[in-house]
């Protein structure tokens, strides 16, 4: 998050045009590539600032109507996409979990690669592919439980722990002891573990291409993983290297490409 009172700012920075915002620094490069292919002109009508995280860009845009908003879908599913929607039209959602599931799976990443590299070292695609694909279920399975982790949270809000012993005071004993049975019961191990089997077996028995683009963590993924794999197949480079290069051998995918026309209209 940025350390100052960055509405105010924005406001002042771009007041000829509406700012589009998105969540982190890592982002801007990755938008703003894809809408100079969308619009070239796209900067004559819009600027683009990061703020620090999705909530920040909701709470921006539903306090400045004018703004418009990009965020990863993350682990949404479609009710939750089309519920935030509905209260924030000027965010928009990108299609896949993050920007970097843009380029995790292998038989999109190839293309993305500088043609230089492609065309010197041929071999290397058989087995970058086998090197991130290798990696695959054990990185859906973390995303099941990603998913699983993020709905405790959420739930776990609302039953008052630590918060409702902590604001303020609570002395009533039978109270307290209701309160942290509840905290206790939903966090019950076996519970979980049930919960994460059941999410990790549906999200195995989805297609590879909807395993890469909705459920993988695709920033972890791709610096743990497909960095790696790159490095071995290419040499040795820092991930945001790799990252920078392969933007720019981005062409607009097809499933976002009507979101950004729509960003831009």
């Amino acid at each position: 998050m940025r350390r100052f009172d960055w509405v105010a700012e924005f406001r002042r920075i771009w007041v000829a045009k509406p700012v589009i915002l998105v969540e982190g620094e890592d982002d801007i490069p990755f938008y703003k590539h894809l809408l100079r292919l969308v619009d070239p002109d796209w900067e004559d009508r819009f600027g683009i600032e990061w703020v620090g995280g999705k909530s920040y860009v909701f709470q921006a845009c539903k306090k400045v109507p004018l703004w418009r908003g990009m965020v990863d879908c993350d682990e949404w599913d479609t009710a939750k996409i089309a519920s935030e929607q509905q209260k924030v039209p000027n965010v928009h959602i990108l299609p896949r979990f993050m920007a970097q599931s843009y380029w995790i799976n292998p038989d999109e990443l190839w293309n993305l690669l500088p043609e230089h590299q492609r065309l010197s070292h041929p071999q290397a695609q058989a087995q970058l592919n086998t090197d991130i694909e290798t990696q695959r279920a054990d990185w859906v399975a973390h995303g099941a439980m990603w998913r699983v982790m993020l709905r405790r949270r959420t739930g776990l809000g609302g039953l008052g722990f630590p918060r409702e012993l902590m604001k303020l005071p609570v002395t009533d004993e039978n109270r307290i002891m209701d309160i942290l049975n509840r905290w206790h019961d939903y966090l019950n191990p076996a519970d979980i573990i049930t919960e994460y089997q059941q999410e990790r077996d549906s999200v195995l028995s989805l297609g590879l291409d909807k395993q890469y683009a909705k459920v993988i963590h695709g920033k972890m993924f791709f610096t743990r993983v497909v960095a790696r794999a790159l490095n071995k197949a290419f040499g040795q480079q820092k991930a945001r290297v790799w990252t920078d290069e392969i933007i720019q051998g981005m062409t607009v995918p097809a499933d976002l490409e009507p979101v950004l026309r729509t960003l831009l209209s």
